[in-house]
């Protein structure tokens, strides 16, 4: 299912403010959630190189990178917490084994 929403979004115009309805639609579906707020997940699609695009045109537009960086930050805690529950209890240990 993952990799049908990635075909999606891959072949979706440039991900952003031409997402039509149909096409959030079908992302919610392939998904099986409705997004309350439409506006986050054209945001979480949009990309940063294309959002510089649209300010350069006098638009405004926001990009995924805030959704990135508090996503990175999210998935890394659930790793450490798995670490300390798999034994990994000091911060060395933990650092070691992320590096591998």
């Amino acid at each position: 299912m993952l990799n049908d929403v990635s075909i999606l979004i891959n072949n979706t115009q440039y991900m952003s403010l031409e997402m039509r309805p149909e096409d959030i639609a079908t992302i919610e579906q392939r998904l099986n959630y409705s997004f309350e707020d439409k506006n986050l997940l054209i945001r979480a699609l949009t990309r940063k190189a294309f959002a510089q695009e649209q300010k350069q045109r006098g638009r405004h537009c926001e990009d995924q990178e805030v959704y990135r960086v508090l996503g990175d930050a999210v998935l890394k805690s659930i790793l450490v917490e798995m670490l300390i529950q798999q034994g990994y209890n000091s911060r060395k240990a933990i650092t070691q084994k992320r590096s591998n």
